[in-house]
């Protein structure tokens, strides 16, 4: 509320594109092990073998550390030519290059909160969130009080603390071992190594997921870069709810191996599913009116995608208990199709779309491309 309110439309735009530079790249440099390794921490935790929780988990984490000096080296050396390309200004030099070291963090970062995920502490992982927020929101209320509010030390605000809850994660986790040298390869090949199409759905699923953003900053202006992001971040307050719902039906259908016992648990979530259904159509109602009360004219042109990608949403939660089903059976290749086909009809009517139509046109195309996921998860 306040970064929005202080910042202008513009440094909003970009300060959104920044971010999910961060969070793009270091979903797709995740390689779909995040994936991994909840689904196989709550196989090993089933089977109370300790041991493979280890190895897993310390080969996983110098994985990560090993490809977060990769991309600090990239950006360091690529930091102007990448400026120019997403943010054509290269007066930002030093925020992309930052960025970099930003993306390092939410590689561990989104580490920790998969293994809470698949050792089943929800109230860890739920506690794990909101003591990131509170320091966010501490800090950003003092900057702003000290008159020290600008668009660089709201990036590293949103950036690096996360580097708190990865130290208070550790501590929570010291009765597992997480050292590099536990590092195993062959672990690699009997968890990572098999989750050949996780990881090519990873990398799909992250363009498509950020590529109206990348296209709006190209194809219009920050301004409507800035609106786009009002819309979806106003719609993630319903998908962090959307999201742990989700968490703990993966976490649950992990380990079931027998198929109508699976079937019958997937059925079961439907009723769950028509709740949110119902609560998503009344947000439609109700957005519209918040975003206006809080942000008043400055974000009026976010309420039309605001209100579509709350309407979009709907198709999305539909997908939640087939997809949960389908990567519990292994049925893996079918995200990578998913993502595939998402990807190739998001960017396209996204390029047609944005040109005329700015935001608008971005929260369009995602409406469509995910009627047409839902679809593809309910025929398989």
């Amino acid at each position: 509320l306040i970064i929005a309110r202080v910042l202008s439309n513009d440094d909003f735009g970009r300060l959104a594109v920044i971010m999910a530079i961060i969070t793009g790249i270091s979903d797709i440099s995740n390689l779909g092990m995040n994936a991994t390794t909840i689904r196989y921490t709550a196989i090993f935790k089933s089977k109370n073998e300790s041991e493979k929780i280890n190895t897993l988990l310390s080969t996983v984490f110098t994985n990560i550390l090993a490809i977060g000096v990769l991309i600090v080296i990239t950006f360091s050396v690529f930091s102007k030519f990448l400026t120019d390309v997403f943010l054509r200004d290269t007066d930002y030099n030093l925020l992309m290059i930052l960025s970099s070291f930003g993306i390092t963090v939410a590689l561990q970062y989104s580490f920790f909160s998969a293994v809470f995920q698949g050792l089943q502490r929800f109230k860890s992982y739920l506690f794990f969130t909101i003591i990131l927020s509170i320091i966010k929101i501490t800090l950003v209320i003092f900057i702003y009080f000290t008159g020290a509010f600008n668009l660089l030390n709201v990036f590293l605000i949103l950036a690096f603390t996360p580097l708190v809850s990865i130290l208070t994660s550790k501590i929570w986790l010291r009765d597992y071992r997480i050292s590099p040298f536990l590092y195993k390869r062959s672990m690699v090949k009997e968890t990572i190594g098999r989750s050949k199409w996780i990881f090519l759905w990873s990398i799909f699923a992250i363009f498509q997921s950020r590529v109206s953003t990348y296209l709006l900053a190209s194809l219009t202006t920050m301004t409507e870069v800035s609106f786009y992001d009002m819309s979806k971040k106003l719609s993630n307050i319903v998908m962090f709810g959307l999201g742990s719902y989700s968490s703990v039906l993966n976490t649950r259908l992990a380990s079931i191996t027998d198929k109508t016992e699976l079937l019958n648990k997937v059925k079961k979530t439907k009723y769950v599913t028509v709740l949110i259904s119902v609560a998503l159509i009344v947000s439609i109602l109700l957005f519209p009116f918040v975003l206006k009360l809080f942000f008043g004219i400055k974000y009026e042109g976010a309420i039309y995608p605001l209100s579509i990608i709350l309407f979009g949403l709907i198709f999305f939660v539909w997908t939640f208990p087939y997809n949960s089903g389908l990567y519990s059976l292994g049925k893996s290749k079918v995200f990578f199709y998913q993502a595939l086909i998402g990807l190739i009809i998001e960017s396209g009517l996204a390029f047609l779309l944005i040109p005329s139509y700015g935001a608008v046109g971005a929260a369009v195309s995602f409406v469509i491309t995910y009627a047409i996921v839902m679809i593809i998860s309910i025929l398989y």
